[in-house]
């Protein structure tokens, strides 16, 4: 990141499929390990924590 760049911390909700998680993660894949590491883990996250807890619901 550039010393321009400013870094900004607020939070967004994004909707979308599994299978389109999938493709920006495979996108994000192809960037340099050091740079995209930590928001795969943080959208692999995300995205676990929200199928399980669908399972949970339809297990109700």
């Amino acid at each position: 990141m550039s010393k321009k760049q400013k870094i900004d911390d607020r939070q967004i909700c994004l909707s979308m499929t599994v299978d389109d998680a999938n493709v920006i993660i495979g996108a994000l894949s192809e960037r340099p390990f050091k740079e995209v590491f930590d928001l795969i883990g943080r959208i692999n996250k995300q995205a676990t924590e929200q199928l399980n807890g669908c399972k949970s619901k339809e297990a109700s």
